[in-house]
């Protein structure tokens, strides 16, 4: 680094005699404020005593867009500097001048922030597309919405059961089952599963022959339950044959109290007729559904049921007859 000194005349005011500054001497001025050099740079010695002269020198450093750059002082500045006592020798009395330090300004360079940004996956995970625009699920595999027995059928996944309580007020719950067929799914037989469904009215009927009820007042009322003009249910058929077998059960007990035989006679002859009439109901064509709404298993039993209840009240009438005769009752389907 270079010092470059201008010499120009001296103020009145200024005493030479005075002494420096950088003097090795003790001075009695307020000194200057220190510049902090890092640690890393070599010390700069300050300039001998006899010359009047204070360079400031900037250390270099790697970040600093100065580097050994020197700040000259000449002898005009030299004028600001107060002498040691505080005042100047021809002049009033002035009030000591703080000692101005020139700091360089340094603009450092700072790399640049390195940023990671992490690949976010969305909460909600929304269903692709088909070229038709339908939703492509992930189980795939569903079978559609229909309406059957008066019930509206939700889409429902292969492999489960879709339940929902029984049309028209009828007791129970109705099933139907969605079954896989390779890639895609269909309903397991034309008709849900209303086995469970009975109508409110049959179910009075049974629980009034468990009470004790007169049995051929239920009789009558059976056959115009199961009438063709009103719709059974899956049900409705098991609950019917189950009656029909009660009755005679119950109608053997009750004539044994009857005194008068022909009394028991008619009365078991009128039961036969009415149970005619409800079998004849039951295999009428108005009640297909019903019979659909039954599994092939649950079909055979009702049938067989059936049989056995017209059987046990054909015989009953036989065991109450006082002589032989030839007994017809004719229906519609039987």
């Amino acid at each position: 680094a270079t010092t470059t000194t201008t010499s120009r005349p001296s103020p009145p005011w200024f005493i030479t005699s005075q002494p420096s500054v950088w003097s090795t001497a003790k001075p009695t001025v307020r000194p200057p404020s220190r510049i902090t050099t890092p640690a890393q740079q070599p010390h700069q010695q300050p300039p001998a005593p006899s010359t009047p002269v204070m360079p400031i020198t900037t250390p270099a450093s790697s970040t600093s867009t100065r580097s050994s750059a020197d700040i000259e002082v000449d002898e005009e500045d030299q004028d600001l500097i107060p002498p040691a006592n505080g005042s100047p020798a021809n002049g009033p009395a002035m009030p000591p001048i703080m000692f101005e330090t020139t700091q360089a300004t340094t603009t450092s360079t700072f790399a640049p922030w390195r940023t990671s940004r992490r690949t976010t996956v969305p909460s909600t995970l929304y269903p692709e597309s088909t070229s038709n625009g339908s939703p492509w699920y992930d189980y795939r595999q569903v079978c559609p919405p229909v309406v059957a027995r008066n019930l509206s059928w939700n889409t429902t996944r292969a492999g489960d059961v879709a339940v929902q309580s029984c049309p028209g007020g009828a007791n129970g719950l109705a099933r139907w089952r969605c079954l896989a067929r390779g890639e895609s799914a269909f309903w397991h037989r034309d008709n849900p599963d209303l086995s469970e469904c009975r109508s409110v009215w049959l179910t009075t009927l049974e629980n009034r022959v468990t009470d004790g009820d007169v049995i051929l007042g239920i009789s009558r009322e059976l056959s115009q339950v199961t009438n063709n003009s009103r719709g059974l249910y899956g049900g409705d058929m098991m609950i019917t044959t189950k009656i029909i077998k009660n009755m005679a059960e119950k109608m053997a007990l009750d004539i044994k109290t009857y005194q008068d035989s022909n009394q028991r006679e008619v009365s078991v002859t009128e039961l036969l007729q009415g149970v005619v009439r409800t079998g004849s109901n039951l295999l009428d064509k108005a009640q297909m559904a019903s019979w659909k709404d039954l599994s092939h298993q649950e079909q055979m039993r009702v049938a067989t049921s059936l049989l056995i209840g017209l059987e046990e009240n054909a015989f009953l009438l036989a065991d109450t007859l006082l002589q032989e005769k030839t007994i017809m009752h004719e229906g519609k389907n039987i």
